[in-house]
């Protein structure tokens, strides 16, 4: 009971945050720097001992592929500094994506799910655990390959609705893993969200149409479910580093070759 009714008053703290320098920042931009912030805040507070957590940049794989701009980035706390400190993150080391508006709308809910579509997963560089038996590593690698990172679309007010889901759908058709390339939830504080949903953990490739899930806090003003979800999807995410080992030679090829 303490940590849900923590986390509503997470929701109407932000709300009013949000509601307040509303009425102060007339500048779209500085608006949407702000939104950002306040995001960050709870990120922070919430994953600041497991994670490394960024404002703005681009995941990239070994082989120079990169994503469009992602507002906050969420990585590995034992990825090395010299990637930060471009704002540029290997998809290897990122747990998490975070793309934050002011206000949600259908235009503005297609652009973000572009963002995460153009996120290189088709590559990556990975090498097993010394005591890993071969069959649990290719386990590992086809789970971190729909399931990671974890990817969130965050609003402070605007609109959402169940018809949405299939008008994003289509914009990750053409990737390898269309579900992975989707976002993993889509939140309008105190109004709603939509949850990509998930098939059994005993199919390890996602199959069939991709479904969500949508919640309305009209009828069930639980504010506190879309952060419940957050915590426990980035905590899950934090696990592969136990299974998965980041090759970073393959980053620096020209200087090993």
């Amino acid at each position: 009971m303490f940590f849900k009714d923590y986390l509503i008053s997470l929701a109407n703290m932000l709300d009013v945050k949000f509601k307040g320098y509303e009425k102060i920042a007339t500048n779209s931009a500085d608006k949407g720097e702000l939104c950002e912030l306040f995001m960050k805040e709870f990120l922070i507070d919430s994953f600041g001992d497991i994670f490394k957590i960024f404002r703005g940049g681009r995941i990239v794989n070994c082989v120079g592929a990169e994503s469009k701009q992602i507002d906050i980035i969420i990585t590995d706390k034992r990825a090395i500094k010299i990637f930060g400190d471009k704002g540029i993150y290997p998809v290897e080391t990122v747990k998490g994506c975070f793309s934050i508006t002011s206000t949600l709308t259908k235009a503005k809910l297609i652009n973000d799910c572009k963002g995460l579509v153009s996120i290189p997963k088709d590559v990556f560089s990975f090498r097993k655990h010394d005591f890993m038996p071969q069959k649990d590593f290719d386990i590992a690698i086809q789970n971190w390959k729909w399931r990671v990172p974890y990817k969130v679309i965050f609003a402070f007010k605007g609109k959402l609705n169940m018809d949405w889901a299939h008008d994003i759908v289509q914009h990750a058709s053409k990737v390898e893993i269309p579900h992975n390339a989707l976002p993993d939830l889509i939140i309008v504080n105190k109004i709603g969200y939509l949850e990509k949903e998930y098939p059994d953990d005993n199919n390890l490739i996602p199959t069939g149409r991709i479904g969500f899930s949508f919640v309305s806090f009209k009828e069930n003003p639980d504010y506190s479910l879309p952060f419940v979800r957050i915590m426990y999807y980035m905590q899950m995410a934090n696990l592969y580093d136990d299974m998965l080992k980041l090759d970073l030679i393959n980053y620096f090829q020209n200087r090993f070759s």
